[in-house]
């Protein structure tokens, strides 16, 4: 097959003393109606031990009657002493999440090496026009063809934003703002593009569910990369009213997406709230929590964990409702069924055991005038972690450190401290988020101090209880 080549360029560069030799090949190569791009990064180390060959290539193919594009990546390596494992190559078609690596890395990116150079920058922007004369010609779209696409502001990738605006043009997709994010990892087929009169952003909804005026409107509206899958997660939560819980809180500071969709937004964890009730109250641990800059991932993760959890349990024939108000509830909450789930996975619980003499003594009350002081020790690692919650502090993961240490809870009305004893004496005394104590426990403290070392010879151990059977 003759392929015309439009545009070529040969960088070296040595580093090293001349020990380690870097080498750029670029190539456009035309053939029929394909644009070929290759280029080829080749890395020659050479050490008093060894010899290192590191080749890696980057492609693109782009039909211009069609729009389609495939990427290409490989790479090839060899040593002289040892193995060094090739990486898996890719070869798509219409798969832009690889298409945009290969400009990003292969292109823009110089194969890491030649990132900086002046001169690899001043070539492919030669580059550039070389392949923008090519396409302009064909675009059908007047917008396209009056478009500045050397003014790209898209992640400084103009020649990506080209080949996909020419993509949806030869496609006669209709595109909209944020389409170059959401086409790494969404592209309708063509019985959703049918129904809705080829339009990008709607078939992409509908396929999902989730389409809507008021959806689409506000999505037209935002510039901001939004996630179709994190947006989808939530509105699957508040079932078939969702636009109207959408229109209570700030959606979008949710489904903001700089960079790649989490993969554990899939068809097995999109879950509905089970009634009114439930959808209130999450809505307001959602806006409790953008009140408290708990945005995006972290919030839509830990929602999505507590509610894999209920499924679970609930398939275990416990039935849980969803009923905190927000996002400390929320947390202890998350907490409990975590539990719970592990308390399914192992079989068991497990708890420290203390001589009945000593708790009941230790967990009396102590009065000091008006004050009552209530003091409970830990014991499970439920209470390890629900005092953890309240208490925001680290006390959930210090259940292993139970056999050395006692750990303490004392209450004063809506006053709480937590005690760590070891040695005859509290080792660490906080309050809530590790703040200082306040006086009014002092007295109390002297007295558990004490009451604790009056038990010379006190002996505790950790047991398993609770067994559920595996069948």
């Amino acid at each position: 097959m003759y392929m015309d080549l439009l545009i070529s360029y040969t960088q070296n560069k040595i580093t090293n003393k001349g020990t380690k030799i870097d080498t750029c090949k670029l190539n456009l190569y035309q053939y029929n109606e394909n644009i070929h791009y290759i280029a080829t990064f080749v890395t020659n180390n050479t050490t008093p031990k060894d010899h290192i060959i590191l080749e890696t290539k980057y492609a693109y193919i782009l039909n211009l009657n069609t729009g389609d594009i495939t990427g290409l990546f490989g790479f090839i390596s060899k040593s002289t002493t040892i193995t060094v494992p090739n990486k898996k190559s890719i070869n798509k078609k219409n798969k832009f999440d690889d298409i945009r690596f290969v400009i990003k890395n292969g292109f823009y990116g110089g194969g890491k090496s030649f990132k900086n150079s002046i001169k690899y920058k001043k070539s492919i922007e030669k580059f550039f026009d070389v392949i923008l004369s090519k396409i302009k010609p064909n675009f059908k779209s007047n917008f396209f063809l009056n478009k500045n696409y050397h003014r790209s502001e898209l992640d400084n990738l103009p020649l990506f934003e080209l080949l996909v605006d020419f993509h949806l043009d030869k496609k006669n997709i209709k595109p909209y703002n944020s389409v170059y994010l959401t086409i790494l990892t969404e592209y309708p087929k063509k019985k959703w593009l049918v129904k809705n009169e080829n339009k990008f952003l709607p078939a992409v909804l509908d396929s999902y569910g989730i389409k809507s005026k008021y959806i689409v409107g506000e999505l037209n509206k935002i510039t901001t990369p939004i996630s179709i899958k994190k947006l989808r997660f939530i509105c699957n939560l508040f079932g078939e009213d969702h636009v109207e819980y959408l229109k209570k809180f700030d959606w979008v500071s949710l489904t903001i997406d700089e960079s790649r969709i989490p993969l554990f937004l899939n068809n097995k964890h999109m879950f509905e709230l089970k009634n009114v009730t439930e959808k209130s109250n999450m809505l307001k641990v959602i806006t409790n929590g953008l009140s408290k800059n708990i945005f995006g991932l972290n919030m839509l993760n830990e929602i999505r964990i507590i509610l894999c959890d209920r499924d679970f349990i609930e398939k275990k024939g416990v039935e849980l409702k969803f009923d905190c108000k927000n996002f400390e509830s929320f947390t202890l909450l998350s907490k409990k069924w975590e539990s719970i789930r592990r308390h399914y996975d192992k079989g068991y619980r497990i708890r420290y055991v203390f001589p009945q003499s000593f708790i009941e003594d230790i967990e009396s009350n102590i009065v000091i005038d008006d004050n009552i002081f209530k003091i409970k020790i830990l014991k499970t690692e439920e209470d390890f972690i629900t005092e953890g919650s309240i208490m925001k502090n680290c006390l959930s993961n210090h259940y292993i450190s139970g056999n050395n240490h006692i750990y303490l809870v004392m209450m004063c009305g809506k006053k709480r401290i937590n005690l760590q004893y070891k040695n005859q004496q509290f080792v660490m005394k906080f309050g809530k988020a590790n703040t200082v104590v306040e006086q009014i426990f002092n007295i109390p403290i002297d007295i558990l101090i004490k009451k604790i070392n009056h038990y010379t010879n006190l002996h505790w151990y950790d047991e398993k209880y609770d067994f559920i059977k595996k069948i």
